[in-house]
Order: C-alpha cells, then structure tokens, then sequence
C-alpha cells in the first residue's frame, strides 16, 4: 500500500490493476492511498492462516459490541478509524489471548478476553469469582452504607475516593460488562463521574451495586441489569491536568467467566472453527459482504471501522 501522487489526490475508484480511496486518518496531509486490485480472496489452506482469520472474528464481534468505548479508549492514540486498527492490532497480537472458537459463518457476539483500554493510570482489579454469583466483582474498596440503591451518586463517590487512593476526584470509572439473557450475550457499560455532590440515587441511575466481603473489607460489586454477568471490565479515565487534550487512561482487559459458556473455549471448538476456515465449503462468493465476508473486493475500501 502506498500513498498517491498528486493527479490521484482525491480519488477513490479502480484503475488499471490498483485501488485508489481517502483515508481520513491518515497520520500526514496526504490522504489519498493506492493498493493493488486482488480479484479474489483465496480460502486459508494452511492451519497458521485458518487461525488468524478464526481470530480476526470474533475481534471484530467484539469490537462492534463495545465500539462506542473502544473507539477511543487508547491513551494517546487518535479517536476514531486509527483507534479501531490499534484495538485489532492489540487483539490479535497475543497468540494466547483467550477468545472464543466460533466456526466460520458464526457472526453472534460472545466475549473474549480482550484488551479494553491502554493508559497511564494504575488498573481496577476485577475478581472473577465474583461471576458465580453472577456480578461484576472489583476490588474498588466501599462503605456497606455507599452502595445501597436508595444511596446517591454522591455518597458513593466519597466513599470510593476516601478509601481508594488511586482515585482523584473528577475521575470517570466506566463499568463494561456482558450479560447473558436467554441464551444470548449482552453488551452493556455504565459511566460513574466521581462527584460527592451528586444528589442523584443509584436507583435512578438505573444502576445497581452490591458488596463482597474479605477480612471485614467490602469490595464494590455491580449487578446485572436484567440477567447474570459474565464478563466484565473498568476503565478509569482522568482529565489532563495541563493544557493538553489527552485525556488519561488505565489498562483493561475484558475477564471472563469461561464457565458460563465453556463450549466456546474447548480443544474441540477450536479444532471445528479452524476446520471450517479451512474448508472450502463455504467459500464460493464468500468474500462479499452480505455472504458473511468482510468487505467487497471489487469496490474502493474506506479503511474507516
């Protein structure tokens, strides 16, 4: 791929064998990019190339569930289309990520344990075994009294910032989580500006807390809205204090509760989703959008997610 000369500079069509269109995130004036044309997309033969389109899927699953965060929860990373290749690329850099096996053709979304967010700021730490009682578990040190539904906003901001020293006022923690509901997973998040002059009750949030309790301390517990959680994360997020517009961020990954759909997870899902990438079953016209592919090879690309 190469950037254009000047008589393409706007351009966005097929000539000759080449591929011509704008990239508005191009990292310089120049957003005109040419690639080759390739007329057919072959079907992965070996097992390494099976896998990697196995792994892009379900990635890419994710990354349309939670987009409205993960388009620009990268510190320091551009909002946006260049926030979207920095999330895949993160994603599919891990070989030993945990992600789920779905055979090809399977577009539904099911949870991976995927990078969330990249920062500067220190982590919020997530128990998994908060999910066998179905909630989202964090090791977030709160009052009993902070976390009742008829508590406000407030209330539980103060306790949060009096016992948890990482956490300045004005910071932003957003709760991700994945709820399972009759047979389907649900993507959800929640903001909580730490404010102590909220009035507002969690109640009428909409918003549900519980606590968990180790050596007389009580860990802050989220509730699922509707089913039980079986994924979740939290990014804090905090306003630079300079001149810049750089927002900060912590690190975040999604933590998974494998048990709650481990047929996702076994050597035998794995060794069906690589089969079916490699099979050539499926694969006349495959290519094509509307036929489970991932673009259409004959049209200009807008790299924008």
């Amino acid at each position: 791929m190469a950037k254009g000369p000047f008589i393409l500079h706007g351009a966005s069509k097929k000539i000759g064998n080449m591929v011509v269109y704008k990239n508005p995130n191009s990292n310089n004036a120049d957003t005109t990019i040419a690639r080759e044309y390739v007329a057919e997309v072959k079907n992965p033969r070996t097992e390494a190339q099976a896998t990697q389109r196995m792994r892009l899927a379900p990635a890419q699953a994710f990354y349309r569930a939670f987009r409205s965060i993960l388009n620009h929860s990268w510190q320091g990373v551009k909002y946006g289309g260049r926030s979207y290749a920095h999330f895949m690329r993160v994603a599919l850099a891990d070989k030993n990520l945990k992600i789920p096996y779905q055979v090809k053709g399977d577009t539904a979304f099911v949870p991976g344990a995927f990078p969330v967010s990249q920062g500067s700021l220190p982590s919020v730490v997530i128990d998994s075994t908060g999910f066998l009682t179905g909630v989202l578990q964090t090791r977030l040190n709160v009052l009993r009294t902070a976390a009742a539904d008829t508590a406000t906003l407030g209330a539980l901001s103060s306790s949060l910032l009096s016992l948890n020293p990482s956490l300045q006022l004005g910071d932003i923690l957003t709760f991700m989580w994945v709820e399972y509901i009759n047979g389907l997973y649900e993507p959800r998040y929640f903001r909580l500006r730490l404010d102590p002059t909220s009035t507002m009750t969690l109640e009428q949030a909409g918003i549900s807390f519980t606590l968990a309790t180790d050596d007389n301390t009580s860990f802050l517990c989220l509730e699922a809205i509707t089913g039980s959680i079986v994924a979740g994360a939290v990014i804090v997020s905090r306003e630079p204090a300079t001149a810049s517009d750089n927002w900060l961020r912590s690190n975040a990954s999604m933590v998974l509760s494998t048990d709650q759909f481990i047929a996702y997870f076994t050597e035998e899902a794995k060794a069906a989703a690589i089969t079916s990438y490699r099979s050539n079953a499926s694969s006349v016209n495959a290519y094509w959008y509307l036929n489970g592919g991932d673009i259409n090879q004959d049209a200009p690309v807008d790299p924008r997610p």
